[in-house]
């Protein structure tokens, strides 16, 4: 996986979304792995979460490695 990061980085990406699958399913430690190595090659990370996993330190840890962005989204049951 490492060589597609940096294949986006040598293309002049600028931003890495962490998208589709939960991303805070990761542990804390791969998480954090997977954000700096996309950092290293010249990129900012973004993540998009459902919030479920998402707590204090968790959110303390993703504001220390300066994502560019962490959005939660929500899901409600709609009435058709």
């Amino acid at each position: 996986m490492v060589q597609g990061y940096q294949k986006a980085g040598n293309i002049g990406t600028t931003y890495f979304y962490l998208l589709g699958r939960e991303p805070l399913l990761l542990p804390l430690n791969e998480l954090s792995a997977l954000i700096k190595e996309i950092k290293n090659n010249g990129m900012k990370p973004s993540l998009s979460t459902n919030g479920f996993f998402l707590n204090k330190e968790t959110a303390e840890s993703l504001k220390s490695w300066n994502c560019a962005g962490a959005t939660q989204h929500r899901w409600r049951n709609r009435k058709s």
